[in-house]
C-alpha cells in the first residue's frame, strides 16, 4: 500500500486559514492513516449486464492509497492497473457563487474540507424530484471542486407556463383593444432553490445542505443617463426587471455603427471589444460607473448588460452612448 494522497487542510487545522479569532466550523473527525503493508480481501460479484465485477468496500476507519489485485480462485492474483483511494470524511463549507442564471453555464466552486483528486468527483444539484449530477474537477489550490452550473428545469417550467399564459391573454384581447401587460414572473422557492452536495466516487454524497439559487436573467430596459464621456467614470443607474439586490456585474460591448432608423443587435460573445465593471443592485435597479475603452477617440454605442452570477449575461441590453466631451463639458 502506498502513502495516502495529500488532502486539502480544512480551516481550523494546520495549514488552514489564519486568524484564530474566527469561529471554526465543526468538521468530521480526522482519521488515521492505514498501516503500510496491511491487506484484506472482499468478495465480489460479476455484473453480466455491464461486464464488470462489483465489490463493496469495507469500513476501514483509516485513510490511504490501496493497491488492488483480483482473484477468481483465492490463490492466483492479478494486479489491477488502478489504485483505490480511501479519503477522509468530506464536509461542504460553501459554494461560490451561491446565485446563478436559471439557464446555467456559470462555473461554481464548492469549498470542502479534506478534498483529494478523483476522476469520479461529482457535484449534484437536487430539490424534490429534480436531481442533476455533474462531473467536477479539483481546483489547482486543492480547496474546491469546480463544475458548470446546469440549466434548472423547475425554473424553465415556470417560465414556460407564464409565457404561455401571457400569450393566451394577448390572443384573447378584443380587436382594437390594448393587450394586457404580462405580470413579472415569480420563480419562488419551488423554481429557484436547490441543494448542492459533492462526492468523490459518484456514490457516497455529503449531506451538508448548502443552497444554490437559480434566478431569472436581468432584463435591462434603460440606463440613466443614457450617454457619458469616452473617458468613463460616469455614474449611471440601470433599470429593468429581475435585477437582484447585492453584487452584480455589468458588461459594455462595443457596437458597430448603424444607419439611422436601424436597431442594434448584440454581437456574439468574443466577437467585439467588451469591458466589465462591478455593479450594485438595490430596489430593482443597479448602480455602476462606466468603464473606459482603451484607445477610443470617436463616439460609439455600447450594449449594456447585467449578470447576477458575474459570468452569464442574458440577451437583453440597453444602448449606452459614449461621447467625446470637450474640456469645459460641452460635446464635441
Amino acid at each position: 500500500m502506498a502513502a495516502p494522497p495529500e488532502a486539502s487542510p480544512p480551516e481550523g487545522e494546520e495549514g488552514g486559514a489564519e486568524g484564530g479569532a474566527e469561529e471554526v466550523e465543526e468538521l468530521p473527525p480526522a482519521l488515521p492513516e492505514l498501516e503500510v503493508g496491511r491487506s484484506f480481501m472482499v468478495e465480489g460479484a460479476y455484473d453480466s449486464v455491464r461486464g464488470n465485477y462489483v465489490f463493496v468496500s469495507p469500513k476501514l476507519g483509516a485513510t490511504g492509497l490501496l493497491d488492488m489485485q483480483l482473484t477468481a480462485d483465492g490463490i492466483n492474483f492479478v494486479k489491477l492497473p488502478s489504485s483505490y483511494v480511501v479519503h477522509p470524511p468530506l464536509k461542504v463549507q460553501g459554494v461560490s457563487p451561491a446565485v446563478g442564471s436559471m439557464s446555467g453555464g456559470a462555473t461554481i466552486k464548492v469549498k470542502a474540507a479534506r478534498l483529494v483528486d478523483s476522476a469520479e468527483a461529482s457535484v449534484v444539484f437536487v430539490k424534490g424530484s429534480t436531481r442533476i449530477e455533474l462531473p467536477a474537477t479539483l481546483d489547482a489550490d486543492g480547496l474546491t471542486l469546480n463544475c458548470t452550473v446546469p440549466a434548472w428545469p423547475p425554473a424553465a417550467e415556470i417560465v414556460q407556463k407564464a409565457e404561455a399564459a401571457a400569450a393566451a391573454a394577448v390572443a384573447a384581447t378584443e380587436e382594437g383593444a390594448e393587450p394586457p401587460e404580462a405580470p413579472p414572473i415569480e420563480l419562488g422557492e419551488l423554481g429557484s432553490d436547490s441543494i448542492v452536495e459533492i462526492s468523490l466516487n459518484g456514490q457516497q454524497w455529503t449531506t451538508d445542505c448548502n443552497h444554490f439559487a437559480f434566478v431569472l436573467d436581468p432584463i435591462v430596459q434603460a440606463a440613466d443617463p443614457p450617454a457619458g464621456p469616452l473617458e468613463g467614470g460616469a455614474p449611471i443607474k440601470v433599470s429593468g426587471l429581475y435585477i437582484g439586490d447585492g453584487d452584480l456585474k455589468a458588461r459594455f460591448t462595443k457596437l458597430p455603427a448603424i444607419e439611422e432608423g436601424e436597431k442594434h443587435s448584440l454581437p456574439a460573445d468574443g466577437t467585439a471589444e467588451a469591458m466589465e465593471v462591478e455593479a450594485v443592485g438595490t430596489a430593482g435597479a443597479a448602480d455602476l460607473s462606466t468603464p473606459a475603452f482603451e484607445g477610443a477617440a470617436e463616439p460609439f454605442d455600447a450594449a449594456l448588460q447585467l449578470s447576477t452570477d458575474g459570468q452569464v449575461y442574458g440577451p437583453s441590453f440597453a444602448v449606452f452612448r459614449y461621447e467625446a466631451v470637450a474640456a469645459k463639458g460641452k460635446k464635441k
